[in-house]
């Protein structure tokens, strides 16, 4: 015996297509997922697009957190410290493109400028960030950026290549 049948189309729930703008290697280093699930301050490719940035120490002067002062004697350098920190005049920890840097206090100190004095422009440029985390203390930072005084985290768009 054989039988026939005859199609009929099926209706199925629209199909919703999300095209993502993200940076892809800030994806694959899981910078987006700890923003989602951080307490840290975060600062993104369009937040930096939006503002443009001319330097990073602009970049730092917007976050919630950070303390800067600027000592111009003659160039100008800037007095890092995260306000949360019990530990007064401790220098946060960096990390750029998802690698610990040692930052030394800027060479020219003298007897009238506080500690913890540092060359941001050195660091990075603005017209050279892709984004930034920062974590101002233990209760905040994910174990792969500890630092005792909070970690500022620099993404680049030299790191992407």
């Amino acid at each position: 015996m054989e039988a026939t049948l005859a199609p009929e189309p099926i209706a199925l729930a629209p199909i919703a297509v999300r095209i993502s703008t993200r940076p892809q290697w800030l994806e694959t280093t899981g910078f987006y997922d700890r923003k989602e699930r951080s307490l840290g301050q975060f600062v993104t490719p369009d937040d930096i697009a939006r503002r443009s940035y001319a330097r990073f120490s602009e970049v730092l002067r917007d976050v919630q957190g950070v303390d800067m002062t600027t000592v111009c004697t003659p160039r100008c350098i800037q007095r890092v410290s995260m306000t949360s920190t019990t530990l007064p005049g401790c220098i946060p920890t960096f990390y750029v493109d998802g690698r610990r840097i040692l930052v030394r206090p800027a060479p020219t100190r003298q007897r009238n400028q506080p500690p913890g004095l540092l060359d941001l422009g050195a660091i990075a440029t603005g017209s050279d960030l892709e984004a930034v985390e920062v974590y101002r203390s233990l209760a905040e930072m994910p174990a792969e950026f500890f630092g005792r005084c909070g970690s500022i985290v620099i993404w680049t768009k030299r790191g992407a290549g």
